[in-house]
């Protein structure tokens, strides 16, 4: 089974990305996933295959970009998660 990164920011945890990456892992508990608090790249955010959690200023959940700080109207990361596995 090839291992799928979720990337979130850098520095201590916060309640959103904990939340929502937990909800990332039990919707999808047949996949391994590695977790790297980091600043990713433009072609991580481009890349499908790369979750960006809470970081990166993107709201795009066909690419896995599910960040809130670029809209005053999504509080959470939590909050921009689809309800259903793609």
């Amino acid at each position: 089974m090839k291992e799928q990164l979720i990337i979130t920011h850098p520095g201590g945890a916060h309640f959103d990305e904990v939340a929502a990456i937990s909800l990332i892992l039990s919707t999808y508990a047949d996949k391994e996933f590695r977790v790297e608090r980091r600043v990713p790249s433009s072609a991580e955010l481009d890349n499908p295959d790369i979750w960006v959690v809470d970081i990166g200023n993107r709201h795009e959940p066909e690419k896995h970009n599910f960040d809130h700080h670029q809209s005053l109207d999504c509080p959470a990361a939590l909050s921009s998660y689809p309800t259903t596995s793609d």
